[in-house]
């Protein structure tokens, strides 16, 4: 069952952190490192942010 299907948002955060990472790759093929700096910067606050509420409500990270 996928984190859409089981309705957990934390999950469904991940995934989004997975997709972004597809974005950076695109990015850094077509358009070289710098132009990928504030997608990777937003999605390493995002990702720090959901550790930090997983570890609030108990969670494992994935």
């Amino acid at each position: 069952m996928s984190a859409q299907e089981s309705g957990d948002p934390v999950e469904r955060m991940w995934e989004h952190l997975d997709a972004m990472q597809e974005m950076l790759d695109g990015l850094r093929k077509t358009y070289g490192d710098r132009a990928a700096e504030p997608l990777l910067a937003l999605q390493i606050r995002m990702g720090d942010t959901l550790d930090e509420i997983q570890g609030t409500l108990g969670q494992d990270s994935t």
